[in-house]
């Protein structure tokens, strides 16, 4: 992750491409933010807006790592400040992206209004989440009842429908 992330970096300071805003996507892009902001790459980044977009927040998909005792918390990898990564509250050696990411991004989005709210009520980074005003949510669908009845309309059983859709 580590190299990833500042490989990112590395590649639009190489480029001479620097972002305005810089998206970055669920939990393996988590270091990008804390990069660019502890200056890793000096003043490049200070214009530049971060966005952290959550596809998923569960448990299982924040990207925790779980280390070993010897492992320590790898900050000789990574060389991040360990309150970003990791959660003191937290049964053993747990190493977060996305803590980092939404620590340090400027602002945060998710793909629905619906999941938003769930995140803020109940993701166990809900209280990271909420330090940002208004984050951006958008609806990410057709209205469900609309496309039953077109396809209703459209087709007289199942297979037919299947079809239609593909």
């Amino acid at each position: 992750m580590a190299v990833f992330n500042k490989g990112c970096l590395q590649y639009l300071c190489n480029r001479g491409k620097i972002p305005a805003v810089c998206v970055t996507n669920d939990w393996f892009t988590g270091f990008a933010p804390a990069y660019a902001k502890i200056g890793c790459y000096g003043d490049t980044f200070k214009g530049s807006t971060f966005l952290h977009i959550c596809h998923n927040l569960q448990e299982s998909y924040e990207g925790r790592v779980y280390l070993d005792p010897p492992d320590g918390d790898c900050s000789d990898i990574h060389n991040l400040p360990r309150d970003w990564l990791f959660d003191e509250s937290w049964k053993g050696n747990v190493l977060n992206p996305s803590r980092c990411a939404i620590m340090l991004s400027d602002q945060w989005a998710t793909v629905s209004k619906s999941y938003r709210e769930d995140l803020l009520n109940s993701s166990s980074l809900a209280w990271a989440l909420r330090q940002k005003p208004e984050p951006f949510a958008f609806p990410n669908g057709i209205p469900i009842q609309h496309r039953l009845k077109k396809l209703d309309a459209a087709a007289p059983d199942h297979l037919a429908a299947k079809k239609m859709v593909q």
